[in-house]
């Protein structure tokens, strides 16, 4: 009894939804950071809209 894979086509709709998707988790991930850096330095809000990381 051999295992099976689920066979998900490679459109060219499905390339660009995970592209789609990947650059919202990268974003997402970006702010994030910045709010954990945000509350360990304790930055003023000044500070926060001027550092980019």
């Amino acid at each position: 009894m051999g295992s099976q894979r689920l066979q998900i086509p490679h459109t060219e709709s499905n390339w660009d939804s995970a592209k789609e998707r990947a650059q919202e988790l990268a974003t997402k991930t970006d702010e994030l950071i910045g709010e954990i850096v945000y509350e360990l330095y304790g930055l003023t809000d000044e500070d926060h809209d001027t550092i980019r990381l």
